[in-house]
């Protein structure tokens, strides 16, 4: 049980542990998984979205850092930004605004545009273009105490 919190909680000094899915990165209380394959957005998205989760939201760029050392420099990644005919504007699938002060972008005001991530930017491109894709979600975030009390249960899994 011990190594199981070692792996688990990172800093053995926080009272929270976090955990992802096989095959997900940790960073922050969230879970990221980078794909090797090529799809649409919209593919990239529902894919994302069977799995509980949804297209990248850039937060910040300590974010965009935890990504970037990834290794994701070398291809163009769908995130959860798009524009539409409905919306005239960058906005985030949590329905957010982008703000361009907040985070380097090389996109313009394209009418049915997507938008790819590649070396810390932003770029507008054709939704129906198949890129790698980086999905985000929750981590499954427990107490320390519960592997102190040996409390911990399958259905936390």
């Amino acid at each position: 049980m011990e190594g199981l919190k070692g792996y688990l909680c990172k800093d053995l000094n926080e009272s929270i542990c976090v955990m992802c899915p096989y095959n997900w990165m940790v960073f922050r209380e969230g879970c990221y998984f980078i794909s090797e394959e090529l799809k649409s957005w919209t593919s990239s998205e529902e894919y994302c979205v069977s799995r509980q989760s949804h297209l990248l939201l850039i937060d910040d760029e300590e974010e965009m850092n935890f990504i970037e050392a990834k290794g994701t420099s070398k291809s163009f990644f769908w995130i959860g930004l798009q524009i539409n005919g409905s919306r005239p504007e960058w906005t985030w699938l949590n329905g957010s605004t982008l703000q361009k002060d907040r985070i380097p972008t090389n996109i313009g005001e394209a009418v049915s545009s997507c938008a790819s991530y590649n070396k810390k930017k932003m770029y507008s491109v054709k939704c129906n273009d198949t890129h790698k894709w980086i999905c985000e979600k929750k981590a499954i975030q427990f107490s320390k105490r519960s592997f102190d009390s040996n409390q911990l249960s399958k259905d936390q899994f």
